[in-house]
Formats: structure tokens, C-alpha cells, sequence
């Protein structure tokens, strides 16, 4: 006979005959014969939108029938859940109450995939591609109307995705997804490629040919006045000042418009006054400006077309180039063992004019290399931070906290124990990016000069505090869900927006109920 009790309550058939979620304690929840049909789906969702929060309400479980007729009145727990557009599900509240004013999602803080440093002004660009600036504006590098110093980072706005950044002397530059490139600021070179010599405050597109595809930027050092750009092909295009031959185009002439170099490269790095590029063999080519052996042909010549660099300072074949940087008055090179080169000068009798490449040594392999005015970094194979060259006296950019120059590699005490996933140098001043875990905080540290608050930590430099000797973390960059926007500490929130409601007594499961803003 219990048997057939409890068939009829799995078909919802009260014990009385009437048909209907009805149940009764005995037979179905102490004997467990409850489905999760039996309950009926949360009624009463409502969703009101407020200017500063939404509130969601919604009718006690315990006024259905089978609450009712069971005489329930407590012990039931509502689950809340919010979906923004296009997004999963998180929950937002679970208790016993009937309503819940949602606040928003606290902002995200988006993390940084590369970092450029120029003269003034520093780029970074997150992992979602997009684009954010900080430091100087004289010049609109920062892509403002403006003329202020900003410290902390400030969003660029472009035309899509960004998925490389550059920061030169006064000027700004973005690679975007399409495989179109955008500049900005400082234009008197024509290093902005629009066939102008006009100084840009917003992003401009540079007058590339209509039927290239730009897979790479060259690395600028801060104080580039030129730049190239590397089509999927590997043709190479020159833009900006050429009074050396560092565009290498045969002539000593400024351009304006991009120009094709001659042969294909995978990859390029402009100096001040001289340029590095690596083929598809790993051979290395120079142009440009020859002084103090940076080119690395044992002379002082300098080249106005590329020309390849194939032996040592012992005369012996260099082995094939993964990855180069040019400082001001000096060239470094990765090969793919992951040995460090150099050539020039760095400052201060620190490499005092070699005039041919010459491998440094390091503790382990490398697998990263940076380059600044008169400075130099490697990123090991075990994640540490190495640096050499000049200190830039109190700016302590080697990280030993000294003033004093490195003619070979220190480690860098910057960073502490922080895997180090790449480094930029700027004028006077290093970015590290990190592997730190905290939600709250960028995964950039910045150290050394700041009085144009190109070190972007938020603070508001004065002569006490703008250089430091040691690091902080670059300002956070905090962002809402598309189509929400800024509202204290968290996000308003959007249209489209869905809200799930479930309850459970006992175990069970309700259905749900959806409403959406």
C-alpha cells in the first residue's frame, strides 16, 4: 500500500486524491519520495533599476500550495544568480530573505601584457587589448586634448583592439588586430606616417600601403624620432627622421610617409640615431649612425641601407639572433641559446666604444632583453631580473640600491622574489612586469624617475619623492562589464542583464525563474 502512496505523490497526487505539489511530511519527506517537480518555480521575480543599485524582490516560497498544505514556514534558502550580457552566471546573494539590492560588480582590474616607456609618457596595453597612457602630454602623446601630467593611466581610444604598443620621443604608436597601425603626438619628423609634419593629439592612421597586413612594430628607444613597421610578408616600412640613414633607405632624408626598406625581416628595433633588424635566418642587420662601435663592424661608419653584421670581435661567425634592442650609442642581441651580445658604449667608461659584439656573461640563459639610454636588462630562464650599464645616478634603474655603474650583469633587487615576465626601460626609469596574484593591484612595478609622472603609481611626484630608489606599483586600471560604467568602487549595471532565482527546503531544488533589466 506505501508503495502506492508514494507513486501517486511522484505523479504530484495528494494523499487526499487532489492533484496538485501537494505532499505531506510523513510519507514524502521522511520517506524521501520528494522530486524536485514537486516544488513549484519562485514567483513574483521583479527587477527594478535605481541610480545607484537594482532591486530585486521576489514572493516567499512558503505562500505555495505545497508550503501551504504542509505548513511550512521556514527553512527555505533563496539562490540569487546575475548574468551580464553575453556573460555566465555568478551568484550575488543566498539566504532566507525575499529581495536583494544588488550594488553591481566590483570593477575588474585589468592586468598588463606589454609596457612602452618614451622620453615622458608611458604606454601599457592590458590583456583585453586595450590601450592606457600615462605621463607627460605636452606633445599629445598621451592622445589628450590637453597639456596635463597624469599620474596614474588614463584610456586611449582607438579604433579596435590594440596588440602592440610603442612609446618614443614624444610620439605614440599602436598596432591593431587588423593589422593597421596608429599615431600620435609629436610629429615634426614626420614620425607619425600621415604625410604631415603636424602635431596630433588623437590617434591618426598611419599611411601605410592599403594592401600590407602590419604583423609587428619596431621596439623604440625613448628617444626615437622614427619608426618601422613589419608586414606579414616581412617588408619592412620607414618612417620619421633620417639625418644618419636610420631609416635605411638610401637617403639622409626625413619622411613622412612610410617607405620601404630593402630585403624582409621578422623583426625590428630603432635607436636614436641607428637601427638593428634580425631576417628569417637570424642574421643580423645595422644602419644608421656608426659612432662608439654601436653598429658592430669594428668602425665608426654609419649605413644608410642595411647591412649585414656576421663576425665577432675574435672574427667568428655569429650564431643566428632571436630577439634585439638598440639603447642610445649601443646594440644588444639574444641568440638562440640565449647568450646576450653587445656593442657601443653605455656611459659613463661602462663598455667603452667595443667596436664588435661581444657575449656577456650571465648566470643562466636569457630569454628576454631591454634596452634604455644607457642601460640594460635580461630576463634569465628562471625568471630573475639582471641589469648593467648606468645607474642614472640616484634613479638606481640597476636595482642595487647604489649610484654607482655596472660594466656586467647584477641581479636586480627591484623586484624581490617576483618572476619577472618582461621589462621595458625608459628614460630613466624601468617597468617590470610580473607574475603577482593580488587582484587588487596591477602586475606592473615601476621604479626610477618620475618628475612627469611617467612612472604612473598614482602619486603626485615632488622633489623629495621624483626619483626613488625602489619600486611601486604602476596605479590599477579598473573597468566594468560592457555596457556598464563607473559608479564608485563598483559598476552599474547593464541593460540586458539577466537574474535566476532558485529556492531549496530539505534538500530539494525548485525550478527556476529568470527576469531580465
Amino acid at each position: 500500500m506505501l508503495l502506492s502512496v508514494l507513486a501517486l505523490l511522484s505523479l504530484g497526487v495528494g494523499a487526499g486524491g487532489s492533484t496538485g505539489a501537494h505532499f505531506t511530511a510523513a510519507t514524502s519527506i521522511k520517506g524521501n519520495a520528494l522530486s524536485s517537480a514537486t516544488l513549484s518555480s519562485p514567483e513574483g521575480l521583479s527587477v527594478v533599476g535605481g541610480n545607484d543599485s537594482d532591486s530585486i524582490s521576489w514572493s516567499s516560497a512558503t505562500n505555495q500550495s505545497w508550503a501551504v498544505f504542509n505548513n511550512v514556514s521556514s527553512g527555505i534558502t533563496y539562490t540569487l544568480s546575475r548574468a551580464y550580457p553575453n556573460q555566465g552566471y555568478e551568484t550575488v546573494y543566498s539566504g532566507s530573505g525575499t529581495s536583494y539590492t544588488d550594488p553591481g560588480a566590483q570593477q575588474t582590474v585589468l592586468k598588463y601584457k606589454q609596457v612602452s616607456s618614451g622620453f615622458t609618457h608611458t604606454l601599457g596595453l592590458n590583456e583585453d587589448g586595450r590601450v592606457y597612457s600615462w605621463g607627460s602630454n605636452n606633445a599629445g602623446q598621451r592622445a589628450y586634448e590637453d597639456t596635463f601630467k597624469y599620474s596614474f593611466p588614463t584610456k586611449v581610444t582607438l579604433p579596435g583592439t590594440a596588440v602592440q604598443v610603442e612609446a618614443g620621443y614624444e610620439f605614440s604608436l599602436a598596432l591593431l588586430q587588423d593589422g593597421t597601425v596608429y599615431a600620435w603626438g609629436r610629429n615634426d619628423y614626420g614620425q607619425l606616417g600621415d604625410g604631415t609634419s603636424t602635431l596630433k593629439k588623437t590617434p591618426t592612421k598611419v599611411n601605410l600601403p592599403s594592401n600590407v597586413v602590419i604583423s609587428s612594430l619596431s621596439h623604440l628607444a625613448p628617444r626615437s624620432f622614427d619608426a618601422f613597421a613589419v608586414t606579414t610578408a616581412g617588408d619592412v616600412y620607414a618612417w620619421g627622421r633620417n639625418g644618419n640613414g636610420q631609416l635605411g633607405i638610401g637617403s639622409g632624408t626625413n619622411q613622412n610617409t612610410p617607405v620601404k626598406v630593402a630585403g624582409t625581416y621578422k623583426s625590428v628595433a630603432a635607436g636614436d640615431l641607428h637601427t638593428l633588424a634580425i631576417d628569417n635566418y637570424g642574421d643580423l642587420w645595422v644602419w644608421g649612425y656608426g659612432k662608439d662601435g654601436r653598429l658592430g663592424d669594428g668602425a665608426t661608419n654609419g649605413y644608410d641601407r642595411p647591412t649585414r653584421m656576421s663576425r665577432d670581435k675574435d672574427a667568428s661567425w655569429l650564431p643566428p639572433f632571436t630577439d634585439i634592442r638598440a639603447g642610445l650609442a649601443f646594440s644588444l642581441a639574444l641568440d638562440n641559446s640565449g647568450r646576450v651580445w653587445i656593442t657601443g658604449s653605455m656611459f659613463d667608461d661602462v663598455t667603452p666604444g667595443r667596436g664588435y659584439f661581444e657575449q656577456l656573461s650571465l648566470p643562466a640563459p636569457a630569454v628576454a632583453i631591454a634596452a634604455g639610454q644607457h642601460t640594460a636588462c635580461a630576463i634569465l630562464n628562471n625568471q630573475q631580473l639582471w641589469c648593467w650599464g648606468s645607474n642614472e645616478g640616484t634613479s638606481s634603474l640597476l636595482g642595487d640600491g647604489t649610484q654607482q655603474t655596472q660594466r656586467y650583469p647584477i641581479r636586480n633587487q627591484m623586484t624581490g622574489n617576483l618572476p619577472v615576465q618582461s621589462v621595458t626601460i625608459g628614460f630613466y626609469n624601468v617597468f617590470a612586469i610580473t607574475t603577482q596574484q593580488d587582484s587588487a593591484k596591477s602586475n606592473v612595478l615601476a621604479w626610477g624617475l618620475d618628475d612627469d609622472y611617467q612612472r604612473g603609481t598614482g602619486q603626485d611626484p615632488t622633489p623629495s619623492n621624483s626619483t626613488k630608489q625602489y619600486a611601486e606599483w604602476v596605479y590599477p586600471t579598473l573597468v566594468c562589464p560592457s555596457g556598464s560604467s563607473r559608479r564608485g568602487s563598483y559598476c552599474t549595471i547593464p541593460s540586458g542583464t539577466t537574474y535566476s532565482l532558485k529556492y531549496s527546503y530539505l534538500g530539494w531544488t525548485s525550478p527556476v525563474s529568470t527576469r531580465t533589466k
